[in-house]
């Protein structure tokens, strides 16, 4: 079901450069169901996208980027005070500039790029856009996200 919701959220926000709320989605997974859990449903979200939007290569990259910062963000989200409203919106930033460091990386590797620097400057734009996105959805659906996840441990109890 959140695959499908991510696929569909991919789809509806792809007029906006950069601005999805699938990034916030695949956190609010690790942080209350599990790592694993949101692993499964960014990638699959990647592959499944990528059959609408086109397959490629950058179709690994970007499934090695948000293993990333899925791992980075339930990493940095052991630490207490990181789990408020303020600390994930913070984490949700951080998050949309690393996912670009990470897939620049990668693309730079891919094509053989000369200047990683370059390359990067030349997306940090991009990263802006993806990382206030991220803070915005954030803020968006922390609350709903936290009701339907603890709907979904009342029926797991059950």
């Amino acid at each position: 079901m959140l695959i499908a919701l991510c696929v569909v959220a991919r789809m509806t926000f792809t007029f906006i450069p950069n601005v999805q709320p699938i990034t916030t989605i695949f956190l609010l997974v690790a942080l209350h169901f599990s790592v694993i859990d949101s692993l499964i449903v960014a990638n699959a979200t990647m592959i499944v996208t990528g059959l609408y939007l086109g397959m490629g290569p950058w179709v690994l990259g970007q499934m090695i980027a948000y293993t990333a910062v899925i791992l980075t963000f339930w990493l940095l989200t052991r630490v207490h005070f990181l789990k408020n409203l303020i600390g994930l919106s913070i984490l949700a930033l951080f998050s949309g500039f690393f996912y670009g460091f990470v897939i620049s990386i990668y693309y730079v590797q891919l094509f053989q790029i000369a200047s990683f620097t370059a390359y990067y400057l030349a997306g940090v734009s991009m990263d802006v856009m993806h990382a206030l996105g991220n803070v915005g959805f954030m803020i968006l659906l922390i609350k709903p996200f936290e009701i339907f996840a603890l709907q979904i441990k009342k029926k797991k109890q059950k």
